[in-house]
């Protein structure tokens, strides 16, 4: 089952994402999406999420310098 958490940005390449919604399963981002309403079984973080490509290819998640599991 995905992890789903919502933060006031995410940052991926060049853009910043406001009020954004990052789906994490096993290390990997599987969507990332505008926060439009409430939705169950969300975690709040808050702050900044940053979004990165590793050498595969496969966009991770890190906040304050920790990846997102």
């Amino acid at each position: 089952m995905a992890r789903r958490i919502a933060a006031n940005r995410v940052i991926i390449d060049d853009r910043q994402l406001i009020q954004y919604v990052v789906e994490i399963e096993n290390g990997i981002v599987t969507n990332y999406y505008p926060l439009t309403e409430e939705q169950p079984f969300t975690e709040w973080l808050g702050g900044t999420i940053l979004l990165t490509k590793d050498a595969n290819g496969i966009i991770r998640a890190s906040k304050d310098g920790k990846f997102i599991e």
